[in-house]
């Protein structure tokens, strides 16, 4: 437990110094997928990538009405790029601005978590079609079972992904969460300590 928050603390030491750098990021993604919207309104690619910087604002707005209005952009966005041109990066999209409001919709949340379950699975089996399968579709996956409360599910998910990404931290930080909240506590701490492993603590 300690540990954990120990290495919690080192690794938020360093978003301090980063945060400047990254509003400005994204405040000039904005302005260059905007233009680039209006230049092409067709263009899929960018529809995406402004809902993705939508759905970045939406995660890190305080003001509930405004994370709700961004996240249902960012979901519009993500929608209609995926109209005109299908792929599973849309769909991932969708889902996270779905989780989103779940959390500023509670009285529609049920049915945000799973449309975001659904989204999540229909990118993950889309991109195992296409062959356009990366890990990180089974921890998207994962994370919407865990948030639906199929730890099991989640479980088996975020285990594929650290068999296939060993060296990253995120996906033993919620092996971990999965196998506690089964009750499996052993589990658990050993997904913990390779997470502090992996994250150098």
């Amino acid at each position: 437990g300690v540990a954990l928050v120990l290495a919690a603390g080192v690794a938020l030491a360093g978003l301090a110094t980063a945060t400047r750098d990254l509003a400005r990021a994204w405040r000039d993604s904005e302005s260059l997928w905007t233009r680039a919207l209006a230049v092409d309104p067709e263009s899929a690619f960018a529809r995406l990538s402004l809902g993705a910087v939508r759905l970045d604002e939406a995660a890190r707005a305080t003001d509930p009405e405004r994370r709700r209005a961004l996240a249902e952009e960012g979901r519009q966005l993500a929608l209609s790029s995926f109209d005109l041109e299908p792929g599973p990066e849309p769909l991932v999209n969708v889902a996270l601005a779905h989780g989103i409001l779940a959390e500023v919709e509670p009285r529609l949340a049920p049915q945000h978590r799973e449309a975001a379950l659904r989204f999540a699975e229909q990118a993950l089996v889309r991109a195992q079609r296409a062959d356009l399968y990366e890990p990180r579709y089974a921890l998207v996956f994962g994370a919407h079972l865990f948030n639906a409360g199929r730890h099991a599910e989640a479980e088996e998910m975020f285990a594929r992904y650290t068999a296939e990404r060993p060296a990253d931290p995120t996906g033993w930080l919620d092996l971990g969460r999965a196998r506690e909240a089964r009750g499996d506590r052993a589990g658990a701490r050993r997904a913990y300590e390779q997470c502090l492993r992996r994250a150098g603590a």
